[in-house]
C-alpha cells in the first residue's frame, strides 16, 4: 500500500483517489472518489461530462470502561459515530464548478440528512479559485476531510482539538462556514504552496460565530506537509451568553505538520484561542501521533492535551488495518485523565472505540 501521507496528499490535491491493483495511481486524472472539491486547486476540466457522484460510509462504536463518558461513549456503548456522506459535483462551464455533500450521522437527529457543504467555484486565473457558499473549515490538517476515516490512522482525529463542543471556551474547530474564500496554489521546486483566505460566519451547536476573517497556508512535499492558520470571529450577540464568550472577539492560531518518511509517521498539531477581555475563556489543544506501517497494518500512539474549562490529558493506542484499497478497519484505546476540579483529583478511565470505513 502507499503510505498515509501519499494518500492524504493525493486526496488533498486531486480531491480523489483511484487505485491500480494494490497501489494508488497518483497520476490518474479521472478521479474515482471525490472527497469534497475542497480547494479546486486544479484547472477546471471540460464541462460536458455528467455529474460525478462519490461517497463514504462508516460503521463505528465506542464504549467506556467506567461510569464516566467521553465524546458520547458511556458504559452502555455508543454507536453514534456511524455516518454516511454522498458527494455531487459538476462543471457548469469552463470557469464555474459546483459541488455539494449530503451527510447523515447517528449523533445528529437520528441520521437526518442535511447539506454538509455546498459551494460554487470560479476559476479566476491559473492557480486562483474563488469559492462561494457553505465551505469546509480549512485551517487544521484534517478539518476539510474530518469525516473520511480512510485518510487518517485513528478512529477519529484527536477530539481534544477536533471537537467544536468546547462550551464556555474559545472554539478551535468548526465543521464549516458560510461565506467565501480565495485559494491560490503554486509550485516552488519540489514544494506545493497553497494559500487560502476566508470570510464568513461559522456555525457550532451552541450558536453562530460571526465576522470570521482568516486563512491558512499549506506547504507540502513528498515527505511532509506543514499547515498554519489564523481565524478571528465574534460570537453572535444574542447567543454569546450560551457560548460563554459574552460576544467578545476570539483569535485562533493553529499549526500542524505531517511527516511520512519511509514507513514512519509523525503527526503533530497545535491550536490556541484567546478571548478579548476574558482570558479565563482561552483554550489550547495539542496532540502528537507516532506510527509505523508494517504491510497493511499501522500501529500508533497519540498523546493529546486540552487546556480549557473542562480540560484533560489523553493517551491513545491504536491500530489501522488497510483491508482493501477502499476499506479500513481501526481500533483505538484511550486513557482519559480529566483535569482536577475544585482541588479534587479526578480519576482516569478507559474508552475503546472501533470503526469500519469505506469509500466508494
Amino acid at each position: 500500500m502507499k503510505t498515509l501521507f501519499e494518500i492524504y496528499k493525493f486526496m488533498k490535491t486531486h480531491h480523489a483517489y483511484e487505485y491500480k491493483g494494490k497501489y494508488m495511481n497518483i497520476a490518474t486524472a479521472k478521479s474515482k472518489f471525490l472527497i469534497s472539491a475542497l480547494c479546486f486547486s486544479l484547472p477546471i476540466a471540460a464541462f460536458a461530462a455528467p455529474p460525478e457522484i462519490h461517497g463514504f460510509f462508516r460503521a463505528g462504536a465506542a464504549i467506556s470502561l467506567d461510569e464516566q463518558t467521553y465524546q458520547g461513549a458511556d458504559k452502555n456503548g455508543d454507536f453514534g459515530s456511524t455516518h454516511f456522506g454522498l458527494n455531487f459535483s459538476n462543471n457548469i462551464d469552463s470557469n464555474w464548478r459546483v459541488a455539494s455533500q449530503i451527510y447523515a450521522a447517528g449523533y445528529e437527529d437520528n441520521f437526518g440528512l442535511h447539506i454538509d457543504w455546498a459551494y460554487a467555484t470560479f476559476q479566476a486565473a491559473e492557480g486562483l479559485n474563488l469559492n462561494f457558499g457553505k465551505i469546509k473549515y480549512p485551517n487544521l490538517l484534517y478539518s476539510e476531510i474530518v469525516d473520511v476515516g480512510n485518510i487518517y490512522p485513528w478512529t477519529a482525529p484527536p477530539q481534544e482539538l477536533y471537537n467544536a463542543e468546547t462550551e464556555g471556551n474559545a472554539y478551535l474547530f468548526m465543521e464549516s462556514f458560510s461565506g467565501a474564500s480565495a485559494v491560490y496554489s503554486m509550485f516552488a521546486g519540489e514544494y506545493e504552496i497553497t494559500t487560502q483566505v476566508l470570510v464568513g460566519n461559522g456555525g457550532v451547536e451552541m450558536g453562530s460565530l460571526d465576522k470570521m476573517l482568516g486563512g491558512a497556508l499549506n506547504i507540502s512535499s513528498d515527505i511532509a506537509t506543514l499547515k498554519v492558520g489564523y481565524n478571528q470571529y465574534t460570537p453572535d450577540q444574542v447567543e454569546a451568553g450560551e457560548l460563554g464568550l459574552d460576544g467578545n472577539t476570539v483569535n485562533v492560531v493553529s499549526a500542524g505538520i505531517i511527516v511520512n518518511w519511509n514507513n514512519a509517521l509523525i503527526i503533530s498539531e497545535y491550536a490556541n484561542g484567546t478571548v478579548d477581555g476574558q482570558s479565563e475563556r482561552d483554550s489550547t489543544a495539542m496532540y502528537t501521533t507516532l506510527g509505523y506501517t508494517i504491510g497493511s497494518v499501522t500501529p500508533h500512539v497519540t498523546y493529546s492535551i486540552l487546556d480549557a474549562e473542562e480540560g484533560r490529558d489523553v493517551l491513545g493506542l491504536g491500530v489501522k488495518y488497510q483491508a482493501s484499497p477502499s476499506t479500513t478497519v481501526k481500533m483505538d484505546y484511550y486513557n482519559i485523565s480529566p483535569e482536577a476540579e475544585d482541588g479534587e483529583e479526578s480519576e482516569s478511565f478507559g474508552v475503546i472505540r472501533g470503526a469500519l470505513d469505506f469509500v466508494f
